[in-house]
């Protein structure tokens, strides 16, 4: 389960609809990241 990661980029202004600009799977730089900071920060 946690080596399956979601990167979601979305543009939010206030007063304006959000808009998501991305929906990819996050590569394992970006999982290793996750996990630390679950680990020491979470």
């Amino acid at each position: 389960v946690f080596d399956f990661l979601t990167v979601l980029t979305v543009v939010y202004l206030p007063g304006e609809v959000p808009h998501i600009i991305s929906l990819r799977s996050a590569n394992r730089t970006e999982r290793e990241a996750y996990h630390e900071w679950l680990e020491n920060d979470f």
